[in-house]
């Protein structure tokens, strides 16, 4: 059953203050148009989308539809600082950056969608310029930041100070390990920053490896080496997090609703547990999250066999397929404890104390 439509959700006070003031989405890096994560939820989400290409701008707001509470899409790059900068340009549009191209990375690799097609002038702006400058109505645009910048990242963190501090709970940002584009931050410079902000790193949303392709995939096992994705960082109030603070009551409500979005089920009981709800707000979220996260051994049996049959009806393509199938449960629950001891289940009613601004 999908959010939208299920009893927990919809008799929840939270879906009720959702209402009134939408879920903050913004989308930086928006070149097709805004990412599905808030899909579930969009008629209670208010969506920005930034993209400093102004020639896909009219594409971007037809693909935004009508599902959304709420839109804006603002035609400018984000940085650490406003003022005018250099976009350069790449032969396929969602590799153009504020960074170089590294060549030594695009040569070894033949990545031919990095070539070089030329610069072209832009406006920077920071993000709390505007969202509390240009947009400074009521709202809360900010509270998911999705980031794909080529690089830019921490740059338009930086010009974020504001936002990070009073609205954000989550962080979706691409990352790499490799200097794709010259001078550009890697993954530990980004986990670095955010957790110095109060953000701890939860896991890879996608993952994506590189090498020379000498072997052909549907006849090869092999590892490669880990280039680039998307990383989840949450603004986590509980203890052994990075940088522990108190949430306000909005804040831990869009932090339930982050989680459950990005499928950290056990996390988002663990908001619902821990948060400043009242006692059955607090079990009508968790049983939301119970819900979303149950799937059956029929299932499984299900999901099998059709892997299976797709197997069997394309055998040249049975190791591709193989793959796809573990690329899309990969980043699920780590079963190594799955023998061991569960933790108590969590108690009707049963909360602990925890501290409001």
């Amino acid at each position: 059953m999908s959010i939208a439509n299920d009893p927990s959700f919809l008799d929840s006070d939270l879906r009720k203050v959702l209402e009134g003031l939408p879920f903050g989405y913004v989308d930086v890096g928006a070149r097709g148009g805004a990412q599905t994560h808030c899909d579930p939820v969009a008629e209670w989400t208010s969506v920005m989308l930034f993209e400093p290409d102004v020639s896909c701008i009219e594409d971007i707001k037809a693909s935004l539809g009508r599902r959304w509470k709420q839109t804006a899409v603002e035609p400018v790059g984000l940085g650490a600082r406003s003022g005018p900068a250099t976009l350069h340009l790449c032969a396929h549009g969602v590799n153009h950056s504020l960074f170089t191209v590294n060549p030594a990375f695009r040569d070894r690799y033949g990545v031919k969608s990095l070539a070089d097609a030329g610069t072209a002038p832009i406006e920077l702006a920071t993000l709390d310029e505007v969202l509390f400058e240009r947009h400074a109505e009521d709202s809360q645009w900010g509270e998911f930041l999705k980031l794909d910048a080529q690089g830019a990242e921490i740059d338009i963190l930086e010009g974020a100070a504001r936002t990070l501090t009073e609205r954000t709970v989550v962080v979706l940002a691409e990352f790499s390990f490799i200097e794709i584009y010259r001078d550009q931050p890697c993954f530990s410079e980004l986990e670095r920053f955010l957790a110095e902000r109060g953000f701890t790193f939860y896991g890879f949303h996608s993952i994506q490896g590189w090498s020379r392709k000498f072997l052909d995939k549907r006849a090869a096992l092999g590892r490669e080496r880990l280039c680039f994705g998307d990383a989840v960082f949450f603004r986590d109030p509980l203890p052994s997090s990075a940088r522990t603070q108190a949430l306000t009551l909005r804040q831990w409500q869009a932090l339930y609703l982050a989680a459950l979005l990005l499928e950290f089920h056990d996390f988002a009981i663990e908001v619902a547990t821990e948060a400043p709800f009242p006692v059955d707000e607090a079990d009508r979220l968790i049983a939301l999250a119970q819900s979303q996260a149950r799937h059956t051994p029929e299932e499984a049996v299900a999901d099998v066999e059709a892997l299976l049959a797709r197997m069997k009806a394309s055998p040249a393509e049975a190791g591709l397929e193989l793959c796809r199938f573990i690329d899309t449960h990969r980043s699920l629950f780590d079963v190594a404890d799955a023998a061991l001891p569960r933790s108590e289940p969590v108690p009707r009613g049963r909360r602990k104390t925890a501290t409001t601004q």
